[in-house]
């Protein structure tokens, strides 16, 4: 029974919270079979999302008393976390069912109450971890997902190759995803954190003045996102953009990538997660080498452009690529291949539900009849079988990329089943480095036992990251250390 504490003239029972999850203990927690799905869409239910995270506290933000902010004619709703010592905002736009804005005019109760479960959801990924993965498009596969990012605690992520993806079309340019970025960041500085800046704009037609995460610049606007990585500050700028009909020779022509003169919370959701991905480029110099490629893509874009603007064609200078851009649609992939499902241009991966999305050229029945007979897979003969026939019936779809994951996921399962069985439901993890033997397992174990002090908690949890982070027991020695944890805590409010 909890003893009470005197605090003034009041009595407080203290109360015994749960720590909640760290981030690299989270984004290892297995929740596979407990996605949901919606509309053809896989997301983690928000409650489910909190019990697996250990229940952290997660708030409303209010903006005068209201649950949610309103601007560019429509509504964004945001939450707030703890990352470290500090607390972190997350924002999520008021979107209906088919993910677009809600205008500020139609807004009701159950498209905020919506809003805010997805923002939950959001934020336990973003802070803790657990759900990431599926942000990521690999439908929950948290093995297949950090091993491809390759990223440990201790990694100069400035020398990690940036797992890309490409953005949608025959010949998408290939980008750093939000999810990418960001986990690599986290995973390397626990306490990295992100504010999105707020500015007094003047609305134009009622001439009120407002704060909002926005700033106008002439007639369009731009985004600012501050970060801080291991001690350091930066501040990213970018644009909001997106489609806008420009007068060419031909007429009115819609063109991608330009500045958005009346932007929705969408484009504005979208210029935010941009930016933020931007931006720890910018710090940490993750994903920095794609950028360089991009550039040049963009010289070769606007030259293209203003050709369509004038008669006469502009002497630009472009560094050409000495292999030929492929008109051809793109070769099937290979099972061993890195594959992360393309969500550039579909914000409904990013901030809505957290699947990849299908396309209507897959009904909802074909897309569940394929991944059962995948499921069903017991071989790894009929592996390859099942990926000749996804490759000559669906390449070039929007669920091939679904279905090679899930191939991926089995071949996997078929060539691990001992180290599948034995895994706790509540970790998943994939051995990056030799496995500790059992001796050494329980010579951890005995020394995180003898510890006596918090602080040496903390000297512990870094050696064994740096000595086993990627192994099985990893998560052992993280619960034993938790543990660990509690107990000095209870004992040192007894003494008190």
């Amino acid at each position: 029974m909890s003893e009470l504490v005197n605090q003034g003239n009041e009595q407080v029972i203290p109360h015994d919270y749960p720590m909640p999850v760290r981030f690299n203990d989270g984004v290892r927690t297995a929740f596979s079979e407990l996605i949901a799905d919606a509309n053809g869409l896989s997301y983690l239910p928000w409650p489910t999302a909190i019990a697996l995270a250990n229940r952290p506290q997660i708030d409303v933000v209010t903006y005068d008393g209201l649950p949610y902010i309103a601007f560019f004619g429509g509504a964004v709703v945001a939450v707030e976390g703890m990352s470290g010592e500090r607390k972190q905002r997350v924002w999520l736009p008021v979107m209906d069912a088919k993910h677009k804005s809600v205008s500020a005019e139609s807004l009701d109760v159950r498209d905020i109450n919506d809003a805010i479960s997805r923002c939950r959801a959001k934020a336990v990924a973003m802070l803790h971890g657990v759900g990431l993965s599926l942000y990521a498009g690999y439908g929950g596969n948290n093995i297949a997902f950090l091993r491809d990012l390759g990223v440990k605690p201790t990694s100069d992520i400035s020398q990690v190759e940036p797992l890309t993806a490409n953005k949608p079309g025959k010949a998408g340019a290939s980008y750093v995803d939000w999810v990418a970025a960001y986990t690599a960041a986290k995973i390397t500085d626990p306490a990295f954190h992100f504010e999105v800046l707020k500015f007094h704009n003047v609305d134009m037609e009622t001439g009120e003045e407002q704060l909002i995460p926005a700033q106008r610049v002439g007639n369009s606007w731009m985004v600012a996102v501050k970060l801080t990585y291991k001690g350091r500050d930066h501040v990213e700028w970018l644009p909001i953009m997106g489609q806008a009909e420009v007068m060419t020779k031909n007429g009115l022509k819609k063109l991608d990538h330009q500045p958005l003169l009346n932007p929705t919370t969408h484009d504005w959701n979208r210029a935010v997660m941009r930016c933020l991905t931007r931006g720890i480029a910018m710090l940490t110099g993750y994903g920095l080498s794609v950028y360089a490629k991009e550039d040049m893509m963009t010289l070769q874009r606007l030259n293209e452009q203003a050709a369509n603007l004038t008669s006469e064609k502009p002497q630009l200078t472009v560094v050409q690529s000495s292999k030929p851009a492929s008109t051809e649609a793109p070769a099937p992939v290979e099972i061993n291949e890195v594959l992360i499902q393309p969500d550039d241009e579909v914000p409904e991966d990013h901030f809505l539900y957290a699947g990849p999305v299908i396309s209507n050229e897959i009904d909802e029945a074909t897309r569940k009849n394929v991944l059962m007979r995948i499921g069903a897979i017991d071989t790894l003969e009929r592996i390859q079988a099942a990926k000749a026939d996804i490759d000559s019936k669906y390449a070039g779809t929007g669920a091939y990329d679904l279905f090679i994951s899930a191939l991926r996921a089995k071949r996997e399962e078929l060539m691990n089943p001992t180290q599948l069985e034995d895994l706790e439901p509540a970790m998943e993890q994939e051995p990056s480095i030799e496995e500790p033997n059992e001796l050494t397992c329980s010579k951890m174990l005995n020394r995180i036992n003898a510890i006596r002090s918090l602080e040496s908690i903390d000297v512990a949890k870094q050696q064994i990251d740096e000595a086993y982070f990627g192994t099985l027991a990893h998560a052992e020695f993280m619960r034993a250390l938790t543990a660990k944890r509690n107990a000095l805590r209870q004992a040192n409010l007894a003494a008190a």
